[in-house]
């Protein structure tokens, strides 16, 4: 059987792929803890949404949630993802490129602290010219590009009134990158073998990049690039309806050795040429996504499937 099936969350170019992944900290994860900031820390510098919880958490990405007037139902989010390219000059092409995109839609100012590169910005104040209540860093710290988001809850003051306390928090969060322990452990995804990712994306300089829980990238000097992201808390219900709601626009295989809710999407009619795997266990979505410069092959889609069935067997 072959369906059309479209992929909602992949409707961004490659070069961007890497900064999408601060979305994917949004997904419940099973949090261990936040080496970059702790809660102590955190409670201190924004006392006005304490106590702060970390909601997802482990090497290269970390997202809190903080009260707001006694309670969660209108809460602050807060999150940070390092991640570690090749190079300093291949941070600061992807930076460039960031900063050059940003500045269509967002107002933009330096981040001038202690371990940032020139051309680190922060966008906030206005998008389109309209006023906006939430802050974006974009940093580089050498090889490294920091990542970062603060939205306030519904009714507090202006996310420019805690920009003292933010910045302080993000010197934290670059000063870590200087840890060699913390580019190690970015560096390893429970989820890749590293033998099935240099079939599916073969070059002289692949690397792969973990940010949290639930996140994992692997690029090779081609810019072809893999993506897995894990949501938990999805029954199987919701993992049905995610496949109908999204039968639309590429075609789609169902694979059985994924179990009932797994299966294969490419030749898309929108968004960038890619080709998706998703499945469903122990209550959680995964998704992994193969991004080139083509249309993935059908090797390169069998190399993926591959992938997606060593995951499923864990």
């Amino acid at each position: 059987m072959t369906l059309r099936l479209s992929s909602l969350t992949h409707r961004l170019c490659r070069p961007f792929l890497a900064a999408a992944l601060l979305l994917l900290a949004g997904t419940p994860a099973f949090a261990e803890e936040c080496r970059m900031i702790s809660l102590e820390q955190l409670n201190a510098a924004l006392p006005h949404y304490a106590p702060w919880t970390l909601y997802s958490g482990g090497p290269g990405g970390c997202r809190f949630e903080g009260e707001y007037e006694g309670t969660r139902l209108n809460y602050a989010a807060l999150s940070f993802t390092q991640q570690f390219h090749p190079s300093r000059q291949a941070a600061t092409s992807i930076l460039d490129s960031i900063r050059k995109e940003s500045a269509k839609s967002f107002k933009l100012q330096p981040v001038t602290i202690p371990g940032a590169d020139p051309g680190s910005f922060f966008a906030a104040h206005e998008e389109n010219g309209e006023p906006r209540n939430s802050m974006m860093w974009y940093v580089q710290a050498g090889r490294a590009i920091i990542l970062g988001s603060f939205t306030p809850p519904v009714g507090a003051p202006p996310a420019l009134s805690e920009e003292a306390a933010l910045m302080d928090l993000l010197k934290r969060v670059v000063a870590d990158t200087r840890n060699p322990v913390t580019a190690q452990q970015a560096a390893q995804c429970p989820y890749f073998d590293e033998a099935l990712i240099r079939k599916l994306i073969p070059g002289k300089k692949v690397s792969m990049e973990r940010f949290g829980e639930n996140s994992c990238m692997a690029k090779n000097e081609k810019n072809a690039v893999v993506v897995l992201s894990r949501s938990a808390n999805i029954n199987a219900r919701v993992a049905e309806n995610l496949l109908r709601s999204a039968a639309t626009d590429c075609t789609f295989e169902p694979q059985p050795s994924l179990g009932e809710y797994g299966g294969l999407s490419h030749h898309c009619s929108s968004g960038n040429l890619r080709a998706d795997v998703v499945f469903h266990k122990n209550d959680s979505h995964f998704s992994l996504t193969l991004s080139t410069n083509g249309e993935p092959t059908g090797k390169q889609r069998e190399y993926l499937i591959e992938l997606a069935r060593f995951v499923y067997n864990q």
